[in-house]
């Protein structure tokens, strides 16, 4: 999928596993910014499918170059596969139990695997990782390291992944970058000289950023807006609107844990956008007269969906529950719609959502979002089409009121398997209901 002429959701696409995201909550107190001596070891004794990382990176943009060291430590296993960019060439792979490692490259990713000397109680493993190369981009245009224009993530797979696609990342990144670069990131950031350091104090699929030397920073209510060339009128739209579907969002689920500042990267560049709960990247093309053209209730779902994932998260991305994710935080922004923008529009929302499912199932009239037997992540249609539609589908059976009840529970909930969200739709929904809800889910 591509960005090019509307706003559309994230990017989910997987070839050669390549594009991932997913989401966990849970806190994380970490030291702040370093860059002499060794990097220490992660604190926190970890979770399953959660990994802790510090790592130290340097950054030559002139030359296209990474030099990255990494600890990271994760729950015990016998081996651990990372996945990394094959442009890096590995120096050394290193940790108490380490025994020896293999890599091996498949177009423009490597694997590697890691094996591990048995240890009596030991419930977690250390792994340290030194590369360096000149990094080659993905060719989908949403990952640079050129002069003008950093931009990484997961995609791009600049730093170790592990290969499973379903470990949310703890921990900090220290970034060495050439003076004068400014930083924009997902996690939270301190910058200091040429040292920017990002910590993911709650779980996020990796360190998304972005920097350049000539990137500007424009504050408003809940917004703050970076941007390098983006004219003044495109500025303000996105602001506004990002502004607008925060308070929505807030006032309705943010009781517990809110969004006090927004973070809305206007990238110069074309392809995909994309968003790390309260961090969004929308590109808007490489010129200084680019324009956001697209109707306002269509600009309002785009960053509202993206925003409702601070709170719609934490189901397996790589595996039959990422409905969840993705259909909720469709739905509640389709919702935000109707309530921002009125009921000309939420009907619009709501037939496209019904075109694209009835597209989607094809000739067969088929499309499955989810089923007790399910074991791989369902379709684009099915999750960003079909699940919404059938949530909609719910609200006009229950009524509006219980349906707010039913998303305030999932949002504020870890109600992060659909068997969980099923039964609390028989609770507060009525058994009826909530058969009938499982049954469309499965046809």
């Amino acid at each position: 999928m591509r960005y090019a002429l509307k706003f559309i959701p994230r990017r989910m696409a997987m070839p050669s596993l390549r594009r991932i995201v997913s989401f966990v909550g849970i806190a994380l107190s970490l030291t702040a910014c370093r860059r002499q001596g060794a990097i220490d070891h992660p604190t926190s004794a970890p979770a399953a499918n959660v990994a802790t990382y510090d790592g130290l990176v340097s950054l030559n943009p002139t030359e296209g170059r990474i030099k990255g060291s990494w600890n990271v430590r994760l729950s015990r296993a016998d081996s651990v596969a990372f996945l990394l960019n094959a442009s890096l060439s590995i120096s050394a792979v290193t940790g108490r139990d380490v025994l020896r490692f293999t890599s091996s490259t498949d177009r423009d990713l490597q694997t590697i695997v890691v094996y591990l000397a048995p240890r009596a109680n030991a419930k977690e493993a250390d792994v340290r990782i030194v590369y360096d190369g000149r990094f080659v981009a993905t060719d989908d245009g949403m990952n640079q390291l050129t002069a003008p224009w950093i931009e990484l993530g997961i995609d791009s797979f600049w730093f170790p992944v592990v290969a499973d696609l379903a470990h949310d990342v703890l921990g900090r990144v220290q970034l060495v970058l050439p003076r004068g670069y400014r930083v924009a990131a997902s996690g939270d950031l301190q910058q200091r000289g040429d040292t920017a350091t990002i910590t993911n104090a709650r779980p996020l699929p990796d360190f998304a950023f972005v920097a350049s030397s000539a990137l500007y920073t424009s504050e408003a209510q809940h917004a703050r807006t970076h941007y390098t060339s983006a004219p003044v009128s495109v500025r303000e739209r996105i602001s506004s609107t990002t502004t607008r579907c925060v308070d929505y969002l807030n006032a309705r689920y943010g009781q517990r844990v809110s969004i006090t500042t927004a973070d809305v990267v206007l990238a110069p560049r074309t392809g995909p956008g994309y968003a790390r709960q309260r961090y969004v990247v929308i590109p808007v093309g490489a010129s200084a007269s680019s324009s956001i053209a697209e109707p306002t209730d269509s600009r309002l779902r785009f960053i509202c969906h993206e925003f409702a994932h601070f709170w719609s998260n934490g189901a397996a991305v790589a595996g039959p529950d990422n409905w969840l994710n993705e259909g909720f935080a469709e739905f509640v922004a389709g919702r935000a719609v109707r309530t921002l923008e009125g009921e000309a529009a939420w009907d619009l929302v709501l037939a496209s959502w019904r075109t694209g499912a009835t597209s989607g199932a094809g000739a067969t009239g088929a499309l499955i979002v989810w089923t007790p037997s399910s074991t791989t992540r369902p379709s684009f249609a099915a999750s960003y089409r079909k699940a919404p539609a059938l949530l909609a589908e719910l609200e006009s059976r229950i009524g509006s009121a219980r349906m707010e009840t039913l998303l305030t529970r999932y949002m504020t909930e870890p109600l992060r398997t659909t068997q969980r969200v099923l039964n609390m739709i028989d609770t507060e929904a009525g058994a009826e209901h909530g058969r009938w809800f499982r049954d469309a889910l499965g046809r």
